[in-house]
């Protein structure tokens, strides 16, 4: 094999491998070291915050009562094809007091590693920007990646929107568990400048009954979250002290 062809086979390996290397650390390199993603509030005091994934769906609502009753706020990190199908309820969502995130339009089918480093199309991302602002005036400001893709072009995509991507505490407790295992989950990882991960809807089948747990979940978590002694507040609030959460 001539030196020239053994030379490009080599710096094809070393871009590959650097490609494995980078994509990770790129998209999971934390504010708090001056990279690109939220994975835990910085507080002083026990402050958390709540967020749901995947919606709305026809069980939103019934969250949203819950949170009502108890006076505390959440995120909703949405996807736009279920934004379509449930504008009241994004409508709702901002008029009580909740900030809405970006969970992509709809997700792609990949799997494994190629969900990991294969990115979203920039379509994913500023369809459901456009969606939301068009219902409640103001796009999201926060962004969530299915799965926690870590695409090398998705951090670009992200910039290009001036959002913040913010995942969450890890472990987070699994929509298609029972109520009681989702609550240990929760209370095994909880702690100051939790971002708490649940569930609000299923990506892939919009009108399962995947959220109902959640339902059943959240009025136990509000109680024991009280009883602990930890404080409620927006991801604006979490991540950068402000209270009226424009981030």
């Amino acid at each position: 094999m001539p030196w020239f062809r053994k030379a490009s086979l080599g710096l094809c390996g070393l871009l590959g491998m650097l490609e494995l290397v980078s994509a990770p650390v790129e998209w999971l390199w934390p504010y708090s070291a001056g990279g690109n993603t939220h994975w835990h509030g910085n507080v002083e005091g026990n402050l958390v915050s709540l967020t749901f994934d995947d919606g709305p769906s026809r069980y939103t609502e019934m969250i949203l009562d819950v949170l009502k009753s108890h006076q505390v706020p959440a995120t909703f990190f949405v996807m736009g094809v279920h934004v379509e199908r449930f504008p009241r309820t994004v409508k709702r969502m901002a008029v009580e007091g909740h900030e809405i995130g970006n969970h992509t339009y709809s997700f792609e089918s990949k799997r494994g590693l190629f969900k990991l480093y294969f990115p979203l199309k920039a379509e994913q991302i500023n369809r459901t920007q456009e969606i939301v602002k068009e219902i409640i005036g103001t796009a999201p400001k926060y962004f969530r990646s299915p799965g926690g893709q870590m695409g090398r072009n998705l951090w670009h995509m992200v910039r290009q929107n001036d959002l913040r991507v913010v995942n969450g505490t890890l472990p987070f407790p699994k929509p298609e568990e029972d109520v009681e295992s989702q609550f240990k989950t929760v209370l095994r990882t909880l702690k100051p400048g939790a971002i708490i991960i649940l569930h609000d809807g299923d990506d892939r089948h919009p009108d399962s009954d995947r959220p109902r747990s959640t339902v059943r979940l959240l009025p136990r978590l509000l109680e024991v979250l009280k009883k602990k002694e930890y404080k409620i507040v927006s991801l604006s609030e979490l991540l950068y002290g402000d209270k009226q959460g424009t981030g």
